[in-house]
């Protein structure tokens, strides 16, 4: 792996370990919608402007049920839950369980598509779903109906994740990636906005939430896929994901530093289970 390739994978790491702190500093001033939906709307708008001045089409009248799928099970649906989750989670426990993606993935993948999955996957499997019951158990957070809530929903949004993963293997391998997110946004947009202008928040935001949202739509939202597409297509996707093991780590710092929340013992060992895990399934891939 070149220098650069090595440097975009890890400012993409510190950039979406990032965005869990931008949530938890945005959802409660201004609450889950609006955060959700200015992340998809500021971002579909710079990718609608980077798709078009580059002059990539987008064919709607025969993409645009891959867009759809794309739209709601990888970016409206997550975005959504993720910060709902941010009301109630710490950083650590939101970046954790977004690392439970390739996990889904490859359960989906036998379950639904019948992909082949070899004692060796359901090893790494195995030690991602301990890692999180860990965390759960003994990681030290109080469940209340909303933390309740909030975790089951970010594990949908993880399970969600996988799903999409899945279905572009299968049915749209053939449609751009840029495409996919940019069309996949502007349907995302369509869904939420109109969610979040009828649940506006009745006071003005602060300077520090309207500087966390932009920072989530610009920087970890619009900028953070080109940088990841620009690193599939020159590294491989096998590559570029592995992201998921350093999103985490920042994500969990960032929280420390920044929001002084704490880190339990637990929750340390629960992200290892989750590390060796992942990196079980990624070894058998490249092998």
């Amino acid at each position: 792996m070149r220098q650069i390739d090595l440097f975009s994978l890890l400012a993409l790491s510190v950039i979406w370990g990032g965005s869990f702190i931008f949530q938890r500093i945005a959802v409660p001033d201004v609450g889950v919608f609006a955060v959700a939906s200015s992340r998809v709307a500021i971002g579909a708008v710079i990718l609608w402007i980077y798709t078009t001045s580059t002059r990539k089409q987008l064919h709607w009248s025969k993409n645009w049920k891959h867009y759809a799928v794309v739209g709601i099970c990888n970016l409206a649906a997550p975005m959504f839950l993720f910060s709902y989750g941010a009301k109630f989670l710490p950083s650590a426990y939101l970046a954790i369980l977004n690392a439970t993606v390739p996990f889904w993935t490859a359960i989906l993948g036998a379950a639904i598509y019948r992909e082949r999955i070899t004692s060796r996957a359901l090893f790494g499997i195995g030690l991602g779903i301990l890692g999180v019951i860990w965390m759960t158990r003994a990681g030290g957070l109080e469940f209340s109906l909303g933390t309740t809530l909030a975790f089951l929903g970010c594990s949908f949004a993880a399970l969600s994740y996988g799903f999409t993963a899945n279905y572009v293997k299968c049915f749209a391998s053939t449609v751009p990636t840029l495409n996919l997110t940019t069309g996949g946004m502007l349907i995302a947009t369509a869904i939420l906005l109109p969610l979040g202008l009828a649940n506006l928040p009745n006071h003005l935001p602060t300077l520090k939430t309207t500087l966390s949202l932009l920072t989530l739509s610009i920087v970890c939202t619009a900028i953070a896929f080109l940088i990841f597409y620009n690193l599939v297509q020159k590294i491989g996707m096998n590559r570029a994901v592995l992201v998921t093991f350093l999103v985490p780590v920042f994500g969990m710092s960032f929280g420390v530093i920044f929001l002084g929340e704490m880190i339990q013992p637990a929750m340390i060992m629960g992200a290892t289970l989750i590390f060796i895990g992942l990196r079980v399934i990624f070894t058998e891939k490249k092998a």
